[in-house]
């Protein structure tokens, strides 16, 4: 299971030579090679010893199957063994606008997706320290290109979280009043990150990234009210379900705070989202809390 979620369900790797430190290594050989080839799935990155191509283990070409398979595979997974957050199957694909809302036929799309969390995290982390200007244009550039729309939109939140960690201003927007009026959101320079896998983790003024498979609500938290969703996508709807435990947590007169964390393209046009269950249906009975979610757009400048 643990090379599982490295390899994103290679079965050469994951069972035939789960036993073969040689063939393991090459994971970590193909991550160590990687450079902005990748970005364009293009040309091919060799170990140098026999040739062989090996950027297929880092990129996967995928399509779009029924719920009921991606609920298969997700429950062989375990908790994932990379230090950043498990991008979940409902969130996986939040770089195509609307997910919830399009009905497009199964096995109709041509995905490119990281083989896995551990992947992406190690791959973009070396992509932002040796090809900075090619991973910004990546971003910048692809929006139009739906084959690419989950390679971006996992490229983007790795790069939300290394920014928002930083820390310092930005432009945020308001998405529950029509006002011109510029606002701007201060978060502490360097921010201790941490990763957790329950609630009774989470520490205050920790900028605190859920690494379990089933949370589907958030990509961070600021505690106790602070939630950021980063996304590329025009829509991203809300699940309820996820947010509650935490919200509990939250004195009552405080405002429920939640930041969509948005490519510059999409800032000034983002609207305020609905709440959804987990069967992907609007909540009708809105919960006590719901007049304090406040939801913002948060404008994120790329520059690495």
């Amino acid at each position: 299971r643990e090379l599982y979620n490295k390899w994103g369900g290679i079965p050469r790797y994951v069972l035939f030579h789960a036993l073969n430190p040689v063939q393991q290594s090459l994971l970590e050989n193909a991550i160590n090679l990687v450079d902005d080839k990748i970005l364009n799935f293009v040309g091919e990155i060799t170990d140098g010893n026999d040739g062989s191509s090996i950027s297929h283990k880092l990129v996967h070409i995928c399509t779009n199957v029924p719920e009921g398979e991606e609920n298969e595979e997700d429950e062989f997974g375990v908790p994932s063994t990379s230090t950043a957050p498990t991008v979940t199957k409902s969130d996986k694909r939040k770089g195509v606008a609307g997910r919830y809302y399009e009905r497009v036929p199964f096995y109709n799309k041509c995905i490119l997706e990281f083989a896995s969390d551990y992947v992406s995290e190690k791959a973009v982390d070396r992509l932002s320290r040796n090809y900075k200007y090619d991973l910004q244009n990546f971003v910048n550039t692809s929006e139009d290109m739906s084959e690419y729309s989950t390679l971006r939109g996992a490229i983007f939140e790795r790069l939300a979280h290394q920014r928002l960690l930083r820390g310092g201003k930005f432009n945020v927007r308001p998405l529950f009043e029509d006002s011109k009026t510029r606002h701007t959101l201060q978060l502490d320079n360097n921010m201790g990150k941490l990763t957790f896998s329950d609630i009774k983790e989470i520490a205050p003024k920790m900028y605190c990234i859920p690494i379990q498979k089933n949370n589907a609500s958030f990509d961070a938290i600021i505690p106790p009210n602070m939630f950021f969703q980063m996304t590329v996508a025009k829509s991203h709807p809300i699940i309820k379900s996820g947010l509650e435990k935490y919200i509990e947590r939250i004195d009552q007169d405080d405002d429920i705070k939640f930041y969509f964390v948005l490519p510059k393209e999409i800032y000034h046009t983002y609207k305020e989202q609905a709440l959804y269950t987990t069967k992907r249906t609007v909540v009708q009975n809105k919960p006590a809390w719901f007049s304090r979610f406040k939801q913002y757009a948060l404008e994120l400048n790329l520059k690495l």
